[in-house]
């Protein structure tokens, strides 16, 4: 969300996005760290069909399927 300064020093902020951006990818990634955290919980229930189709929830239909 904050301003990032290069770490080589060749350049100020490296983190160019504007704030509604930067809004839109913190809600994404919130979004993925809830299913993410519900598809760990699932797995260690057992639930491994429940469990896979949360990881293709954050990564889309190109992840596994569950057989």
């Amino acid at each position: 969300m904050f301003d990032f300064n290069d770490p080589k020093g060749f350049q100020g902020n490296i983190n160019n996005q504007s704030y509604e951006e930067r809004l839109a990818v913190q809600e994404i990634a919130r979004k993925d760290y809830h299913l993410a955290n519900e598809a760990i919980k699932l797995e260690n229930e057992g639930n491994h069909k429940e469990s896979i189709n949360k990881w293709r929830e954050i990564f889309g239909l190109d992840f596994p399927e569950y057989f």
